[in-house]
Parts: structure tokens; sequence; C-alpha cells
């Protein structure tokens, strides 16, 4: 849900940031806490094109402090796996780079030719400012994937990263891995990976809702294929843990 104000052309920045503020307030509750941990979201984004400056910069700072989380985790990685030389840089850089800014890149890149695709034009003779496609950026679409990354990180690089012992310390393969604590196990770490991919897409869903995009339900349908994959994980007896360590680790 967004807050769309028929401000006058004249009015001057003071009066269309006081004006802002105002729509702010009468937005629900869900709106304005949804990610209140995380205070560099920006909820209308350059949405609100009618700020100047408009908000559509995501925080250099929250990017950086995530930036940091990933290259800890990934040193931790390699400690507790004792990759040395360049397989430990390989790691160190895999973690933030790939893991974060280029697979946040092409997430951005995707949701906005998707949404300016989809999005209706603006209805003709209408002095009521609408969402339009042009109103659908990048940055905005890349911060709301920092913002949905965030809870998906916890656990998958840190819950996970202390699980990991419990989860890679049992049978490896064969007859062993059908045992019934083997099963436990490996359905235990493929519904952590469903919670993780689960939080991003309602995190997303949230990010987009927030500023009225209609086609923010569209995101949910992630879940409904992480749910599909996560039963035809347990049907084929895939392990999702095991997966990621063999192609991030090579273990």
């Amino acid at each position: 849900m967004t807050c769309l104000l028929p401000i006058p052309v004249a009015a001057t920045s003071t009066e269309r940031v006081d004006a802002v503020s105002d729509c702010v307030l009468k937005l629900p509750p869900l709106a304005t806490s949804a990610f209140a941990p995380l205070p560099h979201l920006r909820l209308f984004g350059s949405i609100c094109s009618w700020l100047d400056p408009p908000p559509h910069v995501t925080d250099p700072a929250f990017v950086a402090i995530l930036l940091y989380f990933m290259t800890v985790t990934a040193i931790a990685h390699a400690l507790a796996f004792h990759l040395t030389g360049t397989r430990f840089l390989s790691l160190a850089l895999t973690f933030p780079l790939l893991h974060l800014l280029a697979t946040g890149a092409v997430i951005a890149t995707a949701t906005t030719h998707y949404l300016r695709a989809t999005l209706p034009p603006p209805p003709a003779h209408s002095h009521t400012p609408v969402l339009t496609p042009v109103d659908i950026e990048w940055l905005y679409a890349f911060d709301v994937h920092c913002n949905a990354f965030f809870p998906a990180f916890l656990a998958v690089y840190v819950v996970q990263y202390f699980l990991l012992p419990l989860f890679l310390g049992g049978a490896s393969g064969g007859a062993a891995a059908a045992t019934t604590g083997g099963s436990l196990i490996r359905w235990a770490g493929n519904s952590l990976w469903l919670g993780a991919w689960g939080a991003y897409v309602y995190g997303t869903f949230l990010g987009w809702e927030a500023v009225g995009v209609e086609r923010a339900t569209d995101f949910l349908w992630g879940g409904v294929l992480g749910g599909a994959l996560w039963l035809l994980g347990g049907v084929l007896g895939l392990d999702a843990v095991r997966m990621w360590s063999r192609w991030v680790m090579g273990v």
C-alpha cells in the first residue's frame, strides 16, 4: 500500500518532505514496522518521485555491513574446512561478491524488467499520481533484495554454520544415509533452507507491497515453488546442505 498525494508542483522541498511524512504516518503498522530492525529500508524508494532529491539510493552503510558479515562468515567457513591459499581467497570473495552483490544485481534486474512489463500504463487525463512502469527503478529493487537477503543470511550463513557438524557429521551416502537418523537430519537441513527461501520471498513481497505494487503477490509464488522443491527433495533423498557444501567449498 502506498500513499499518493496530489502535491502542488510549485511546492517547496520542505513542503514536499512534510507531505511525505504525513503520508508515512497514515500507513498501516505493517508497512512501517515490517523491517524495523533494518532502518535503512526506504519503503517508498523513488516511488515518491515528488521528493527532491528522491530517496532511491540504497544505504551504502547497510550494504557495507552485509558485505562485512558475508566476508566474516566466508572466513569462518574457510577455517572450519581448513581451506588455504587460493581456495581460501576464492571463498572469501565468493560470499560477498557473488552470493550477495552479483546475485542481487541479477534478481534486481529481473524484478525491474518484470514489473515494468506487467504494470498497467497510467490512465489518460488523470491528475492523480499513480504508480507507473517508469517509477520502478533498479536501485529500489536492489534495496528490497538487501532487506530480504538479511534473514536468509542468518539462516544459511550463520545458523547452518553452527549446525554443519550435525548436518555433515553423519553418514555420507549409501544405505546408511537412508536410516531414520540420517533422514531426520536431511529433513532438518532442507527445512532450514526452505525457511531461508520463504523469508527471502516474503521479504521481497513486503518490499513491493509497501509501495503499492499490485503485482507484489506474484512473488509469493516463489514460496510455492520452494515448498514443491522441498517435497521433491524429500522424495528423492536430496540433501540441500551437502549439495551447498560441495558446490561452495568442494567438500
